[in-house]
């Protein structure tokens, strides 16, 4: 754009001088005029770039309401860049500049911008859903340089690489995806001279349904679950010894006529020792007996950020009566994701059936046993697959 203004004022400066027939005219051409400038809306210590001749002898600006600015640098014979002083009339008028005995006044009027917000508009029918796009509507935003989130005393800035369309009148962004369902958010625009606008209107985030098991191995019709930690125990198993520390937490999400819920246990302090957890498995499997070397166990974790000491623990499995030291069973960190960890039951050096009997009647035992867990790690979907074809 720069440089199109420049071109043009050359080549008006060249129409002058080619129509010049006289001294006179020479000299009425190296006086002092303001061509163009950009841009016509300004803020405080924004960088004003002005076109026109004889530039070098411009000394003084004069802005709407009478403030000047002297912090004049020449770009080349055409053009220079002043920076907007403070108290710049919002009510339009001409710029003028002054030089050495003579002063020359634009025909374009500027002004200082007067950012006004008027509402927020989303492309998701629920919302500001996180990972959809939404913009802010209202006038005088050319200098918007990045949005703020602020949630619970925190700022996420949105910053101006990643705005997808800035005017005047509409900024458009992608809502980032860091945030918790029930998170309500108060908005910041931020000025590229590092004034900010409060917005007088919050908007609750809302969170679509995502799976957090999508990082997990999936559960299928093959699947035998030993527990999945339940309270209604749909599963095979009921969870029902649990170490020190451990709590059961419930989870529900809906949308629409989409209902999902799920509960685990997770350690709320250091665990105690031993059975770190312990189930009843029942005898209704599917297809009979299940031969233990064909399949692999598995367990659901997630360990939070910052927890220390998950890998350290290592320990034994109990399946269905027959004890097995699995050893270090778990990474130091999952990013605070959900994982699978496994064992190729093989492996561990045991086989034959999965035995669900008991001398006392038709219950087993699994779960696992070893030392103490930290605080913040989760498991969920104590089961066993069979192993992946080669």
């Amino acid at each position: 754009m720069k440089q199109i203004i420049n071109k043009l004022a050359i080549l008006f400066l060249g129409l002058v001088s080619f129509c010049a027939c006289s001294d006179d005219d020479e000299e009425q051409n190296a006086r002092l005029s303001v061509v163009d400038f950009y841009p016509s809306i300004v803020m405080e210590g924004i960088n004003l770039t002005v076109v026109g001749t004889d530039i070098e002898s411009v000394k003084e600006v004069i802005f709407p309401g009478g403030v000047t600015a002297t912090d004049i640098t020449v770009k080349d014979e055409y053009s220079f860049e002043v920076t907007v002083p403070a108290g710049v009339s919002e009510e339009a008028a001409p710029l003028i500049v002054k030089g050495e005995g003579e002063e020359a006044s634009s025909r374009q009027t500027i002004r200082c911008a007067k950012p006004v917000f008027n509402s927020f508009l989303f492309t998701d029918k629920k919302g500001a859903a996180i990972n959809t796009k939404m913009s802010i509507l209202g006038k005088d935003l050319l200098f918007v340089d990045a949005v703020a989130f602020m949630v619970n005393g925190e700022k996420r800035v949105v910053e101006n690489k990643y705005l997808l369309r800035k005017s005047n009148d509409d900024i458009k962004f992608m809502i980032p995806a860091d945030f918790k369902m029930g998170d309500v958010a108060s908005l910041q625009l931020i000025f590229k001279n590092g004034e900010t606008m409060d917005l007088d209107e919050k908007i609750d985030i809302v969170i679509p349904w995502q799976n957090p098991f999508a990082l997990c191995d999936p559960i299928t019709d093959e699947t035998f679950m030993i527990t999945d930690f339940e309270h209604e125990d749909p599963a095979n198993g009921v969870s029902d010894i649990k170490a020190s520390g451990f709590v059961a937490v419930h989870e529900e999400q809906s949308e629409d006529d989409f209902f999902w819920s799920n509960t685990y246990i997770y350690t709320a302090e250091d665990t105690g020792s031993g059975d770190l957890f312990i189930c009843h498995v029942h005898g209704n499997r599917p297809d009979g007996d299940l031969k233990m070397n064909e399949y692999e166990i598995k367990l659901d974790v997630r360990i939070d950020e910052g927890t220390f000491g998950a890998s350290l623990w290592a320990g034994h499995v109990d399946l269905g009566w027959t004890w097995c030291w699995i050893g270090n069973f778990f990474p130091e960190s999952t990013d605070g994701k959900w994982i699978t960890v496994k064992r190729k039951i093989k492996d561990l050096g045991i086989g034959g059936d999965f035995d669900t009997g008991h001398p006392m009647g038709q219950w087993a035992l699994s779960g696992l046993i070893g030392p103490s867990l930290p605080a913040g790690v989760s498991f969920d979907n104590f089961r066993m697959d069979p192993l992946p074809e080669d």
